[in-house]
């Protein structure tokens, strides 16, 4: 799989008041290679999609990851608990020193819309030289069917799923899965084993409303915004 450089704009969006980290993409144009998208809210990312990030790079010799946080999950009827700017800062802290993991914030923007169709068909049209690899966890595998042009968006990007520890398998839900036949091989053919952190957002800000600590369960930078922010204090965890 040839691979060339990926290009980055040199101006990071602006974040009113506050230091942003590293570099972003302030677009999905002019990238080229393997582009393995990562998207979801990172409410807040966690030391666990970092791992996740980095298990999806090992797998190609070459590659850039793209953290996409959007600005509502269409499965979710919950809003984020922290804001865009919020969750953006966290997210470019939690990759600051990753050379090959970048953050753009075109959802957060409203330029390409929530759902990851959108997501793939805006980095296809943009970035034409770019071959979309779409990174998923065993248990978004439950509700794939039900997404927005499923179909289509196993047609333009190859899946990486990695099974999230105390989940259903997610072979056993392929064998129950209302897709095609076309999209199921492609399904189990993209199918890595390997043990994640069992670690989720939801248990970050349960315990940062119970005053818990969090710090191994967070990049430190994320830690420190966190409670700098006063983030997720006093909420109902959702």
């Amino acid at each position: 799989m040839q691979i060339s450089s990926h290009k980055l704009e040199p101006e990071p969006p602006h974040i009113e008041g506050r230091e942003t980290f590293g570099p972003l993409l302030n677009s999905l144009q002019g990238l080229s290679g393997v582009v393995i998208l990562f998207g979801g809210t990172f409410d807040p990312p966690h030391c666990g999609h970092i791992e996740l990030a980095r298990a999806a790079l090992n797998s190609f010799s070459d590659a850039l990851l793209v953290f996409v946080p959007t600005a509502q999950n269409p499965l979710k009827l919950n809003h984020p608990g922290a804001n865009a700017d919020e969750r953006l800062e966290m997210l470019c802290a939690a990759v600051a020193g990753e050379e090959r993991m970048k953050v753009c914030p075109a959802q957060l923007r409203r330029e390409v819309g929530n759902y990851t169709i959108d997501l793939v068909r805006a980095l296809k049209s943009s970035s034409p030289e770019a071959e979309a690899v779409l990174l998923i966890g065993s248990d978004c595998l439950e509700t794939l069917p039900g997404w927005r042009a499923a179909e289509e968006l196993l047609e333009l990007a190859t899946p990486l799923v990695f099974q999230r520890p105390g989940k259903v398998e997610a072979a056993t839900i392929l064998e129950s899965q209302v897709l095609s036949a076309k999209a199921q091989e492609k399904l189990r053919g993209a199918l890595h084993t390997g043990q994640l952190w069992e670690i989720s957002s939801t248990e970050i800000r349960a315990r940062r409303a119970r005053g818990e600590d969090c710090v191994k369960l967070v990049p430190p930078e994320v830690n420190r915004l966190m409670i700098e922010l006063g983030l997720y204090r006093g909420e109902q965890a959702n």
